[in-house]
């Protein structure tokens, strides 16, 4: 409910607000497993409207299965370069950056060599292409050619992004075991006899 009016708020005021991912899944994310640079750099600007964000996560021959991404990321000096493609992007005509989720060490077990980087949909070498699906609803299709973003837009630590990219779920299972832990205690003891 609170975010309802929350959301009522805004849109009576006409102000702009972080989309949903921005807000539920990447602040926090940055928060938890963010540098200290990057909550300086990142945080703020998703406050003020000034970095919304879509999720960069599907991939056309892995989909939605993360650990199967191929989407690459190589550091040429102080610079990432980007190369892939992450189709299925929700509201990715809209926002000004993505959260993508990177292949940083191909030789790495499949879920050790992923990491999480932000990629302005406004840098050259984005292409973003339209597609209406059923419902006359937008995606899109992300293309990434030799995409080139400051060192420091990759968020925490290299080859550890498949615990931000998770992190809606470790949340929702630290919220179920806290729940648990407080139902526990509050059942009658068991007597001893």
């Amino acid at each position: 409910m609170e975010k309802f009016i929350f959301n009522e708020e805004f849109a009576y005021a006409k102000a702009s607000h972080p989309s949903g991912a921005s807000l539920s899944i990447v602040a926090p994310a940055i928060f938890m497993f963010g540098t200290e640079e990057n909550k300086k750099e990142w945080l703020p600007k998703i406050m003020a409207s000034e970095a919304d964000f879509a999720l960069g996560y599907s991939e056309p021959n892995a989909g939605t299965d993360l650990a199967g991404l191929q989407t690459t990321v190589v550091l040429d000096g102080d610079e990432w370069v980007i190369n892939g493609q992450k189709p299925w992007n929700t509201f990715g005509h809209k926002v000004t950056h993505q959260w993508t989720a990177v292949r940083t060490d191909p030789t790495a077990p499949k879920h050790k060599g992923i990491s999480v980087i932000i990629i302005p949909n406004n840098a050259p070498g984005v292409t973003l292409v339209k597609q209406r699906t059923w419902g006359n609803h937008t995606t899109n299709d992300v293309f990434f050619e030799n995409v080139r973003v400051p060192k420091n837009n990759l968020i925490g630590e290299v080859n550890q992004g498949w615990r931000a990219v998770n992190l809606k779920r470790i949340l929702k299972l630290l919220s179920e075991k806290e729940k648990n832990k407080k139902e526990k205690g509050n059942l009658p003891s068991k007597s001893r006899g």
